[in-house]
């Protein structure tokens, strides 16, 4: 009867590892369906600071309306950028919490102006 009763507990503890198991996996599907990207930042310039620090451009830009996202990334390409699949970013932004800028600025070094 003891030999039962430790099958019925094993089989309830691997329905529940199973059940936990579905559980984190629709809720990680749910998440990556539910993401979008925020809005577009608006008023990015670009400014050539090379003359000073070679190969360097200045980056400003408004930061976004949206409150649900962490940082920004940076990406550079010498061609229009239409899609950042296959891009890596040279760079990420974290100060998006901080609520009080205007505007957010950050030097991209070693890029090349040719």
């Amino acid at each position: 009867m003891a030999l039962k009763k430790e099958y019925w507990v094993i089989g309830i503890l691997s329905i529940m590892v199973v059940a936990f198991v579905l559980i984190i996996v629709i809720a990680t599907i749910a998440t990556r369906e539910l993401r979008t990207p925020p809005p577009a930042i608006t008023g990015l310039i670009a400014n050539d600071a090379s003359y000073i620090r070679h190969g360097q451009i200045d980056l400003s830009w408004s930061p976004s309306d949206a409150t649900d996202f962490l940082y920004y990334y940076i990406y550079a390409s010498q061609e229009e950028i239409t899609d950042v699949v296959d891009l890596s970013p040279i760079a990420r932004i974290n100060d998006r919490t901080d609520v009080s800028y205007q505007a957010t600025r950050y030097r991209v070094p070693g890029l090349s102006l040719a």
